[in-house]
């Protein structure tokens, strides 16, 4: 291994700049920044959307099983809970645990999540809204996020 003198290094330091490419120039925008001193908005003026339609909408036959597969990583602490299946009559009903199965990862890696596989067993003719959440870690908290599945079984 060579070692660079000081001197050397000086006049590698000096020519380096000199190769680079010119930058193109900056242009100027013009940005509307918000007065911070601003009356709020009208709580009349904002509209929150919430959305009552399911994430899936499925058409089964009665007598088959029907599944559902979503993203899930317990190592965070978050996992899925059943939230509620509405219907009529005795329509579907969860066919045991759901079951994990974590991607492939490069050996040593942790944290790299999987997915998990949650069954249904179709009953009779009717509809059912299955509804799952996916909760932090902790007790009375939110769900980070809700999932659901409108089920007609024929």
């Amino acid at each position: 291994m060579k070692v660079l003198t000081a001197t050397t290094a000086l006049m590698f330091l000096l020519i380096l700049p000199s190769c680079r490419e010119e930058a193109a120039p900056v242009e100027d925008y013009a940005v509307d920044i918000p007065d911070a001193t601003a009356a709020p908005v009208s709580e009349s003026l904002v509209e929150t959307e919430t959305s009552t339609e399911p994430d899936t909408i499925m058409h089964v036959t009665a007598g088959t099983d029907l599944s559902f597969t979503l993203e899930a990583n317990p190592t965070t602490g978050y996992h899925w809970v059943l939230a509620g299946i509405e219907q009529d009559s005795e329509v579907v009903e969860q066919s045991g645990e759901a079951v994990y199965t974590p991607s492939p990862n490069p050996e040593g890696m942790v944290g790299a999540g999987g997915m998990e596989e949650w069954t249904f067993a179709t009953l009779s003719a009717g509809e059912a809204l299955i509804t799952l959440d996916y909760m932090p870690p902790g007790a009375d908290r939110e769900p980070g996020t809700v999932w659901s599945a409108k089920v007609v079984v024929e």
